[in-house]
């Protein structure tokens, strides 16, 4: 699970230095395998933020300034949070 969210953290990382008020990240989940994730969800700890990923496991979501952390939750698996 850790694979699915390696992309994600970075480019949160990336991010936290932006001085804008919301800022997007997007990244694509895969399994294990490399084969794309549909419908995984992805929050923004703390808010109300969330969307899925599409058929080829690609998302984008919207992030204020202040998030330091993405929730990434699949069906029938464990949720994973990442800071």
């Amino acid at each position: 699970m850790r694979k699915i969210t390696c992309l994600s953290l970075f480019l949160l990382l990336l991010n936290i230095f932006s001085y804008s008020q919301d800022y997007i990240i997007s990244g694509k989940i895969t399994g294990t395998d490399n084969t794309p994730l549909q419908g995984v969800s992805i929050s923004v700890t703390g808010t109300k933020s969330q969307t899925l990923s599409d058929a080829n496991g690609m998302y984008s979501i919207s992030v204020p300034n202040n998030a330091t952390e993405l929730m990434f939750t699949y069906v029938n698996t464990r949720s994973v949070t990442e800071k």
